[in-house]
């Protein structure tokens, strides 16, 4: 829909539906109409990837992975408000479902508000007086003295490809092989990213019968080690800004994925035996969710970049539907009755076909958003980080890009 009708539309679209359903999700009278509104929310969390792809486009060569990456703070605060809110609901599903609503009715508003339409989609359907003047708009935003000087009268920006309104494309020559990659490397950090949580979670959630309390109610979780594994992945994600211009994207998915495997096979391996001490369990679980966090960060960034306009938001919201499969799936894998190595040597092997998957990509550091493709940066020595020695470019937000007529 972000390819067909515009990248702002179909935004809003998605976070009305996921502030409306989500609120009516604390009124369901029964399992069946709670789980049929949750897959409607599911459905709107599918549109998340247009405001991310619209920053892409908007961005300049220079600051694009920094300013992309930046964005996952706001995945992991809100990550830690679920923790916070739970906390404070306990056992009341409800309340937490209205508590974790309450953001999305606020970023809705926000979103009607500040959320621009992509000036490269408006080229793209030929609307070229308009994509000026959202970059107009943008730079006064921006704090510049005279946006009309900086985009004048009669300045023509460079044509972009028409859009792509089939994901017949996803199968084509030209996409096919980096699809299928991308698919791999989505759902192998959805199972990974969405089990770790609900292992760190099953770990230091304890049942009173279990500690030998024949009475007890509820069970016992231990806030402290998952908000400790929570604030893992700010850390994760701070580290990965500094480093990724400099390993590139491709590196740094291989470096994550593949440590965040090792970390998750020992947190199953220790937390199987009687003996280990919290602390130990603590760390590892730390370590995973920092790595998988942070190897999903890098993921987002590099499939927007990657992707050229005209099948950018198709593309990425097929293989974030990837991810929102192999999420289906972990909790069967987690909570489905496995021993705790079983399910480490399981997602142990998933991390290793992430890891292989994550190096066959194409590399986008130093490189104009969308022509990974026709580059020669798919090298082996790219992938291994050596720096790029080409000329950076700039986006089509900025003056370079634009000629006057």
């Amino acid at each position: 829909m972000g390819d067909a009708v515009g990248r702002r539309p179909a935004f809003l679209l998605s976070v009305v539906v996921i502030a409306v359903f989500g609120l009516l999700s604390a009124v369901a009278n029964n399992y069946g109409t709670l789980l049929a509104i949750r897959v409607v929310v599911g459905m709107g969390i599918g549109g998340l990837t247009i405001p991310f792809d619209t920053m892409a486009e908007y961005l300049p060569q220079t600051q694009r992975g920094t300013a992309l990456l930046s964005l996952s703070y706001f995945w992991t605060f809100g990550i830690l408000l679920v923790v916070l809110s739970a906390y404070v609901a306990q056992q009341n599903f409800r309340l937490l479902l209205v508590l974790c609503a309450i953001p999305c009715i606020l970023s809705t508003l926000v979103a009607a508000w500040f959320v621009p339409e992509s000036p490269r989609w408006l080229l793209a359907k030929g609307r070229s007086a308009q994509a000026l003047d959202t970059l107009r708009r943008a730079a006064h935003v921006n704090g510049h003295p005279d946006a009309v000087s900086l985009f004048p009268l009669g300045m023509k920006l460079k044509a972009e490809e028409p859009e792509v309104k089939s994901f017949a494309v996803i199968c084509s020559p030209q996409w096919g092989k980096l699809f299928f990659f991308l698919s791999i490397v989505w759902a192998g950090f959805g199972l990974l990213y969405y089990a770790t949580i609900m292992l760190v979670t099953d770990i230091f959630a304890q049942d009173p019968a279990e500690r030998g309390e024949a009475d007890g109610e509820g069970v016992d979780i231990d806030y402290e080690a998952i908000t400790m594994s929570v604030v893992s992945e700010f850390v994760g994600l701070t580290v990965v800004m500094f480093t990724i211009d400099r390993f590139g994207r491709v590196a740094s998915q291989v470096f994550t994925y593949f440590s965040g495997g090792i970390c998750v096979l020992l947190l199953c391996l220790f937390a199987s035996a009687d003996s280990t001490s919290r602390n130990l369990l603590v760390v590892l679980a730390f370590g995973s969710r920092l790595f998988m966090s942070t190897g999903s960060c890098v993921t987002w960034t590099h499939t927007a970049e990657v992707l050229t306009t005209e099948i950018r938001t198709t593309g990425h919201s097929f293989v974030n539907s990837m991810a929102r499969v192999t999420g289906v799936i972990s909790p069967f894998i987690v909570q489905g009755g496995l021993p705790y190595r079983t399910i480490g040597v399981i997602l142990f092997i998933a991390s290793i076909l992430t890891t292989i998957a994550s190096f066959c990509l194409p590399e986008t550091r130093g490189i104009a958003l969308g022509t990974a493709m026709s580059q020669d940066s798919t090298t082996a020595k790219e992938r291994t980080g050596t720096p790029n020695s080409q000329e950076m470019s700039q986006s089509p937000a900025t003056v370079s890009d634009k000629e006057v007529v």
